[in-house]
């Protein structure tokens, strides 16, 4: 092991709850807090993309436009996108708290970890909130034990 240089994990969706539905989730949980529903397909075509950005091109669908019209009388503002951010980051705080696993095949065996504070340099990558790297070590260290 001491020809490892670098590690670079991508947590969420990788490591933590492979093939998770969280973020689509959290998207459609925030859109039905306003009112507004969306299709998981319509939440899938940009996912990956910085979250803000996300929402902001959710927003532009000419469905979700009209749907918006109808219920508030007005278009979507940058502040209505903020809020909507902002539930969908709570949502998956939540989620993160209380439903992520590690992995399956990602767990250490014999209780060795791989990538210990001698390691020289690991990184992580996530869409996850900064915020919540903590919560994120958390849980995997849960899902260790």
């Amino acid at each position: 092991m001491t020809d490892i240089q670098c590690v670079i994990f991508d947590w969420a969706g990788t490591i933590i709850d492979f093939g998770s539905l969280d973020p689509v989730l959290a998207f459609q949980s925030a859109f039905n807090a306003a009112g507004i529903q969306i299709d998981t397909d319509r939440i899938r075509q940009d996912m990956g993309i910085e979250k803000h950005e996300h929402i902001a091109k959710l927003a532009k669908m000419p469905e979700v436009q009209r749907a918006w019209f109808a219920k508030y009388k007005r278009g979507i503002t940058d502040a209505d996108q903020l809020q909507l951010f902002n539930y969908f980051e709570q949502f998956l705080l939540n989620r993160l708290s209380t439903e992520t696993t590690l992995a399956q095949s990602l767990e250490y065996r014999n209780n060795t970890d791989p990538c210990s504070s001698s390691s020289p340099n690991l990184f992580k990558s996530t869409s996850y909130p900064h915020r919540d790297n903590d919560r994120l070590h958390q849980s995997n260290a849960r899902n260790r034990r």
